[in-house]
């Protein structure tokens, strides 16, 4: 999209984009679905680094270790308010919107499963016997005894007990189990779907009025709030989600032979016992309580599955690869990130800096084609800032091979402005 000036000021207005491939520099963005995919092949690339990668990024070992194979990802078709995020209020019509999602991967197997239940548009419910199998197939699919093996003792032992055992030793309490997230990337915000205890989401909703308040002081600027979308209902319903090309439960052998391997799921509002699963859509607080079900939106035979991958590696072909190496910044690009991070060294030198101070803290990020675009509007920003916050600090990390100057020197800048109003 892009801000324009209209009778109350400047505002942004969303432009659909769709370009068919990620990002392919730091400085570049793209639509929804664009900033989704750029989240999902970044958990990808972790999920498949290999042990020498591991070994050197303490990071990337970090995310892996934290969703193999505890979750899975993918691409969540959602309705929300509005087709991007950078608002978050909770009022207006229903737009289409995409995200990543993250699921606990037992709880998606339990969805799948839960879904077999029930007949859905003309096709039978399966019989307990089918059920049974096909859940330990797709449950075989992904706890592999290659996956088994890279785990603690007691983890490994627990994944080991089936799908059955494994999802029955779970905490009965399910907001103490692993909790589904979404992550947005149309504007910085938590991933948290849904607080379960009452108190806790009151006081939530409480913060995120306050954020809002405090964000209206600084406004307008180019930076971007930290926002909690799940306090302003944000999200309607999840729709659907779509699973990368590779997953298991797309690619395996067995599942394929039984005619029910798939990469798309439509998320569906559980029904009473004996009734048919007619609605598609789940509200972010009835998938983080579970009471949703997880039907395929296509299942896929060996013989069609064959086609399908022959036809995604000749689609791939018309798709913008990455671009290799660090991106080099170009020398009016060098000097405008030098002096957008000068005016934030400045405005950190005039923040106060005390252990307990009267106001409300909310946090900026600043995009790294602001930093290198749009060294004005970041010098506005500390202007704002500077004039506003009764204290504050700017974090600045530099992101090893992220970028570099024209002259070769790093420029990978990673910067987060917290100020107290």
């Amino acid at each position: 999209g892009r801000t324009t000036i209209g009778a109350k000021g400047s505002q942004f207005v969303a432009v659909e984009s769709w370009i068919r491939s990620c990002a392919r520099s730091p400085c570049s963005a793209n639509d929804c679905d664009g900033s989704a995919l750029l989240i999902t092949s970044v958990l990808q690339r972790c999920a498949d680094a290999t042990p020498e990668e591991l070994a050197k990024h303490d990071y990337v070992r970090a995310v892996r270790n934290a969703i193999c194979p505890f979750y899975t990802f993918g691409i969540g078709i959602v309705a929300a308010r509005s087709a991007e995020a950078s608002g978050g209020h909770g009022s207006g019509g229903v737009a289409g919107h995409a995200v990543a999602v993250m699921m606990p991967t037992l709880t998606l197997l339990d969805a799948i499963h839960d879904a077999s239940g029930y007949a859905c548009h003309g096709e039978p419910a399966k019989t307990s016997s089918a059920a049974r199998e096909l859940r330990a197939a797709r449950f075989e699919s992904i706890f592999t005894p290659e996956i088994l093996a890279e785990l603690p003792t007691e983890q490994r032992i627990h994944f080991a007990k089936g799908p059955e055992a494994a999802s029955a030793s779970l905490p009965a309490n399910v907001a103490a189990r692993l909790q589904p997230f979404i992550v947005e990337g149309t504007t910085p915000s938590s991933p948290i779907m849904h607080v379960h205890d009452d108190a806790k989401r009151a006081e939530a909703k409480r913060v995120a009025k306050l954020d809002e308040d405090a964000f209206a002081k600084f406004s307008p600027n180019i930076a971007r709030g930290m926002k909690s979308l799940h306090t302003a209902n944000w999200y309607v319903d999840l729709v659907e989600f779509g699973m990368h090309a590779k997953h298991p439960l797309y690619v395996n052998e067995r599942l394929r032979a039984m005619g029910e391997a798939t990469s798309q799921l439509v998320f569906c509002p559980r029904p009473a016992s004996g009734q048919e699963l007619k609605t598609a859509g789940a509200s972010p607080q009835q998938v983080a309580k579970s009471e949703f079900v997880f039907h395929p939106l296509a299942k896929v035979s060996e013989a069609v599955g064959t086609v399908l991958d022959y036809a995604s590696e000749v689609a791939k072909r018309d798709v913008m690869p990455a671009r290799e190496g660090v991106y080099r910044l170009s020398v009016a690009q060098t000097r405008d990130l030098a002096r957008s991070l000068d005016s934030l060294k400045k405005l950190d030198d005039r923040l106060e800096k005390k252990d307990v101070v009267d106001g409300h803290c909310v946090a900026y990020v600043l995009s790294y084609s602001t930093l290198v675009s749009n060294p004005s509007a970041v010098e506005s920003f500390c202007v704002r800032v500077a004039a506003g916050a009764r204290a504050g600090v700017v974090d600045s990390l530099m992101v090893d091979d992220l970028a570099v100057n024209a002259d070769g020197s790093p420029a990978g800048a990673l910067i987060f402005v917290n100020c107290v109003v």
